[in-house]
């Protein structure tokens, strides 16, 4: 009880101005939510599919568009301020250059493994993908917040 007459009278005492910046990025926040899951989602069905002896590539390729596509919509999605209510760390915003060029990473790594699934190369495929697994790993270490 103590707690929720905490937050009413928190809620009272700000302005219309910082009520509307508390929920100003929440659409940002969703969309690489989303992004970020449908990612990982389809990172571990291509792994699955690129192991099959008989390798559906034309379901290989749809995944690879649909991955590239998510991958490359986060550029967008981490305007300045969208840390508060995220795991995102603020050092996105401090350093903003270097984690846009792991993102740049990241999605030229999926670039050449849609490349590959094209090619039907499951060698390069499985390649990129581990490249790619890997800039994430090493981007999430860095930027995300696991609490």
């Amino acid at each position: 009880m103590k707690y929720s007459l905490s937050i009413i009278i928190i809620c009272a005492t700000l302005s219309p101005n910082a009520i509307a910046e508390v929920g100003k990025f929440e659409h940002e926040i969703e969309e690489r939510k989303t992004s970020f899951t449908q990612i990982e989602d389809l990172n571990e069905q291509i792994k699955i599919d690129l192991k099959s002896d008989d390798i559906p590539w034309p379901v290989l390729q749809a995944n690879t568009d649909t991955l590239l596509a998510a991958s490359s919509s986060l550029s967008n999605l981490f305007p300045q301020g969208s840390h508060e209510n995220s795991r995102a760390k603020q050092k996105i915003w401090n350093t903003p250059a270097k984690f846009k060029n792991e993102l740049a990473l990241m999605d030229s790594h999926f670039r050449a493994l849609n490349n590959a699934v094209l090619q039907k190369d499951t060698h390069a495929a499985k390649l990129a993908l581990k490249k790619a697994n890997s800039t994430c790993s090493n981007c999430h270490r860095k930027y995300r917040s696991w609490w």
